[in-house]
């Protein structure tokens, strides 16, 4: 863990003035300054903030950030989730209208290198032409319902 961090302090604590233009006066009121705790469990705390304290307000912000970065990281699974899908429906329509998608080295959906003689022609790999088969489909089912009165 890092030595120098900015972490909520413990009710009742003094406080401590704000910085130039600050609009709130009370805008150090709940922090800790320069505290930490070292990568060998020891405690950094040149100010002398009490220690259960200090340890307690470390912990919390380390709990924050962890959960602050898993958020992030489950919004980026997301992210790609949905973008690997748009390029599976984007394919699976070019496919279905009989456009080509290869010969490619890399597979058009998720970009590994293709050693398939087929999966090169076709240039989609094989894993990847299995969820374009599924959107194909899809999109011929619709196709056929819509055409259905």
């Amino acid at each position: 863990m890092s030595k120098y961090r900015l972490v909520p302090c413990p009710v009742g604590c003094q406080g401590h003035p704000a910085p130039s233009g600050s609009l709130n006066p009370n805008y150090y009121t709940n922090r800790l300054f320069n505290v930490g705790i070292n990568t060998d469990g020891t405690l950094y705390n040149p100010n002398g903030y009490p220690e259960d304290e200090v340890r307690a307000a470390v912990l919390a912000a380390d709990a924050r950030r962890h959960e602050r970065r898993s958020k992030a990281a489950r919004r980026a699974a997301e992210t790609r989730a949905d973008r690997r899908q748009d390029r599976v429906t984007y394919i699976a329509k070019r496919v279905a209208a009989a456009q080509q998608t290869g010969p490619r080295q890399h597979c058009c959906v998720c970009g590994r290198y293709l050693t398939d003689p087929e999966s090169i022609t076709r240039g989609i790999g094989s894993e990847c032409w299995q969820h374009v088969l599924a959107q194909i489909s899809e999109i011929t089912r619709a196709a056929r319902e819509e055409a259905q009165p």
